[in-house]
C-alpha cells in the first residue's frame, strides 16, 4: 500500500521539527555547561522551561497574509 503524500509530508514536517528541537537543546545545554559547568539536570531543565516560556511569550498570531519583504520576528535571547 502506497503512504498518503499527506502523510509523508506530515512525517518529514515531525521529523524536521523534531531534529531542530533536539538541535536546539543541545545548543542550549553546551552554553550552560560554559556558564555553569556544574550544572545539575534539575537546573539545566529549569533553563529549558524558561526557554520554552520566552518562546511562548514572543509568538504572536498574524490573521493577514506576511509579505515577503516584512522582516520576520527575531528569535528569543537565551537569558541563562
Amino acid at each position: 500500500m502506497v503512504k498518503d503524500e499527506k502523510i509523508i509530508l506530515t512525517e518529514a514536517m515531525v521529523y524536521g521539527a523534531t531534529a531542530l528541537g533536539v538541535h536546539i537543546v543541545k545548543e542550549i545545554a553546551v552554553a550552560s555547561l560554559v556558564k555553569q559547568p556544574s550544572m545539575t539536570l534539575a537546573q539545566f531543565i529549569n533553563v529549558i522551561d524558561n526557554y520554552e516560556a520566552q518562546v511562548k511569550a514572543s509568538q504572536t498570531v498574524k490573521t493577514t497574509i506576511v509579505d515577503a519583504d516584512e522582516p520576520s520576528s527575531t528569535p528569543p535571547v537565551i537569558n541563562l
